[in-house]
């Protein structure tokens, strides 16, 4: 993991771990393990690879499904596309 990863990671774990704590109902114990971490992957909405997923769709349900960006994305994706 490059130095901007890493601080990014950091960044995002001061963030992320006290709003977990504080949401955690009273009294409960609160864990949390970094297990993984990597960098965000976005695929072009225009790629290859989406226009055969939504021609996919289109075929099998006859309606051609609308784009949103949303979610995450796995390490995998960000690594290897």
């Amino acid at each position: 993991m490059n130095e901007t990863a890493t601080i990014e990671r950091a960044r995002n774990q001061a963030v992320v771990t006290p709003l977990l704590r504080e949401s955690a109902p009273a009294g409960a114990d609160v864990e949390i393990d970094l297990w993984s971490a990597g960098p965000p992957g976005m695929i072009p909405p225009d790629s290859a690879a989406i226009r055969l997923g939504q021609d996919a769709f289109e075929r099998a349900l006859g309606v051609r499904p609308l784009l949103l960006r949303s979610g995450g994305s796995a390490v995998y994706t960000a690594r290897h596309l």
